[in-house]
């Protein structure tokens, strides 16, 4: 049985090498082809206008607190 000598093993180091990019490209393509997670939901309307509603009503408070524009 022969030892591996140093051009063989030169040899076998590229292929390896290769094996392991194209694993690792093959990886991230299938990581990065799944689809996108969905949106979050808009707001409605109403949830809008009473987000408002209570800003607007804090606003007032704070107003009146400080005695008023002046």
């Amino acid at each position: 049985m022969q030892s591996m000598g140093r051009v063989d093993a030169m040899r076998f180091c590229p292929t390896w090498a290769m094996v392991t990019l194209v694993g690792a490209a093959a990886l991230t393509w299938v990581g990065c082809s799944s689809s996108p997670p969905p949106a979050p939901a808009q707001p409605t309307t109403q949830q809008i206008r009473g987000d408002s509603d209570r800003f607007f009503d804090k606003m007032k408070q704070e107003e009146k607190e400080r005695g008023g524009m002046k």
